[in-house]
């Protein structure tokens, strides 16, 4: 029963629109369902206002109306125009419920144009007495324009069902025009009026349609060109702060990273973190297993360090040739050691081999450290000098170590 129900609504939500290409008709369908909630919302809150002042209008005003010409009582008229008014209120309700619906992503374009349709017929029909009540009392056809033009371009429907709902219309007219005295001058020439209002406001909507299906491919076009050039531009973006080789942050985003990192820590007297990383004896590794082999290595050792670091707020990059740097913020001084032990510890484990990184056998780093404060006109570029420092004195006692600049 599922299955038959779903098959249902897309055969349904197939007919709308069918002419547009399939890769841009959901899309156009949403559009149009969205723009439904908010012109029907507005159409019903202004016929709850009307339908109520008119009644007020013709009870205390003008006890001379209509409705007392053509001899309907009291009670019928306060019925009809009381039921009116409860489905102006429920239509509304209806759409209020959808528009809370599209907010909860528990909203379906199908769902929308189902409650469209139900809204456009009740007030087909109501309107079809109102018009043909005004033609009968006075000859006025300005409610009965209203009315077509109403349905023919309140709604974002498909063409088919637009005509439909004007069939529809033009039917309930005549069923109302069975209530009025037939000796209305009125009515002669009303149907061929009606008919020609009608072929001349669906040829108009027609125009209208075809415009806006025009209008909607070419503002298609010109987002998914904006998406590729966003896409483009992201892409370039990736590529000016990417090391090809190792696919983690290069020289240029680590300056520019350290700059905002430290240009904020000066504002918020807190301490920004950095480390120089080396690996141990890396000439030697090239000249035995080749700068194939050796690329291979950077490669690893870099997807190692980013492993290590678990917030998206600690950077790795690649400084230059086997050197990475590291940034840290919003650290105590004891985690940023233990960060730059595990990262030392995380490649030894790796074990790769290394023949001429004696005593080791195997890939090692050294790693340098350094915390500062920005105070005064000082630069990051004093941190990566201190962190050079250490670099170079874990490198002189002995390698595969984490020394810091005291």
């Amino acid at each position: 029963m599922g299955r038959k129900y779903k098959a249902g609504i897309y055969s349904f939500e197939k007919m709308f629109f069918n002419e547009l290409n399939s890769d841009y008709r959901s899309e156009f369908c949403k559009m149009c369902a969205d723009r439904n909630i908010g012109r029907l919302k507005t159409m019903l809150t202004l016929n709850i206002f009307l339908q109520i002042g008119l009644n007020f209008i013709m009870r205390n005003m003008n006890p001379h109306m209509y409705f007392y010409k053509i001899e309907w009582d009291m009670e019928l008229r306060l019925f009809f125009s009381a039921t009116y008014v409860l489905y102006n209120v429920i239509s509304l309700l209806i759409i209020l419920k959808l528009e809370e619906l599209r907010k909860e992503t528990m909203y379906s374009s199908s769902l929308n144009l189902f409650a469209v349709l139900a809204i456009m017929i009740g007030f087909g029909f109501y309107e079809a007495f109102h018009s043909v009540l005004e033609i009968a009392y006075s000859g006025s056809v300005y409610r009965l324009i209203a009315s077509i033009l109403i349905i023919v371009f309140v709604p974002l429907l498909d063409r088919r069902i637009k005509a439909g709902l004007l069939l529809y219309y033009m039917l309930a007219v005549e069923s109302a025009a069975f209530y009025i005295p037939k000796e209305s001058i009125y009515f002669s020439n009303i149907r061929i009026f009606m008919v020609a209002i009608t072929i001349l406001s669906f040829i108009s909507w027609s125009i209208v349609h075809s415009n806006a299906i025009k209008d909607f491919y070419i503002w298609q076009e010109m987002l998914e060109k904006i998406k590729r050039l966003e896409n483009a531009i992201n892409d370039l973006e990736y590529l000016s702060e990417t090391d090809p080789l190792v696919q983690i942050a290069n020289r240029r985003f680590i300056n520019s990273y350290l700059e905002r990192v430290w240009n904020q820590a000066r504002r918020d007297r807190t301490k920004v973190f950095f480390m120089m990383a080396d690996i141990d004896r890396f000439k030697s590794y090239n000249d035995t297993y080749g700068h194939t082999q050796g690329d291979e290595c950077l490669k690893i050792v870099a997807a190692t360090m980013k492993k290590s670091l678990k917030r998206s707020t600690d950077i790795v990059g690649r400084f230059g040739g086997e050197e990475f740097a590291v940034i840290l913020t919003s650290v105590t001084d004891e985690g940023f050691e233990k960060t730059a032990e595990k990262i030392r510890k995380d490649v030894e484990m790796l074990k790769i081999p290394n023949e001429g990184n004696i005593p080791y056998g195997f890939v090692t780093i050294s790693i340098g450290a350094s915390s500062m404060i920005p105070l005064g006109e000082e630069t990051y570029e004093a941190l990566i000098e201190r962190a050079d420092k250490a670099l170079y004195e874990a490198k002189d006692t002995g390698r595969n170590k984490v020394c810091f600049y005291r």
